[in-house]
């Protein structure tokens, strides 16, 4: 009489090699959408600091009376002056006069890892607009790491004398001041 009863190794061998092959292949599904989550997080991080940097830099040259650019604070004169301080770090960092106020804009837990550069090219302030290009990196400036880009154009809607200004060429440096007088 023949016992039946348990499983032959070939039986188990081949229950376990099946397993492996569905344990293969659904670990790779789950790391591929993992993947695909990861990286649509960091383009909307991205999305959310450009547009962040953009609105907040469009809004204040937007309706500046005067404005001016550099690696430093520059002097423009009006009745209640502010400051835009980009700095290295990525940080955005409002500086209002004449009561000096300091408020942290974009910070390290806002950013999420991302960094950017903003150029403001003014060198058609005299017919009435300045170019605002705003490009955000993940983990570092370059140009493998880029990506988003926010860019346009912003009119100058209270510019007190646009023929008179002075242009200070492209300015596309990590530590950039944003010096601008408006009519509170």
């Amino acid at each position: 009489m023949k016992n039946s009863k348990g499983f032959t190794l070939v039986e188990t061998t081949m229950t376990l090699f099946l397993i492996t092959i569905v344990i293969a292949v659904s670990s790779g599904i789950i790391i591929s959408v993992g993947n695909l989550f990861s990286k649509n997080t960091m383009v909307k991080n991205a999305q959310m600091v450009a547009n962040t940097v953009y609105n907040l830099t469009e809004e204040k040259i937007k309706y500046a009376t005067a404005f001016a650019t550099g690696e430093s604070p520059m002097g423009v004169s009006g009745s209640y002056i502010e400051t835009l301080y980009y700095s290295s770090a990525g940080n955005v960092i409002t500086i209002s006069r004449p009561d000096i106020v300091t408020q942290n804009v974009l910070d390290d837990s806002t950013r999420n890892g991302c960094l950017y550069r903003i150029e403001i090219d003014d060198s058609t302030v005299a017919s009435g607009y300045v170019k605002l290009t705003v490009s955000v990196y993940h983990n570092s400036i370059a140009s493998s790491n880029l990506a988003y880009t926010k860019s346009g154009v912003v009119p100058l809607l209270n510019f007190s004398d646009p023929t008179s200004y002075q242009a200070t060429a492209s300015t596309n440096f990590r530590d950039l001041y944003l010096t601008y007088s408006f009519i509170e």
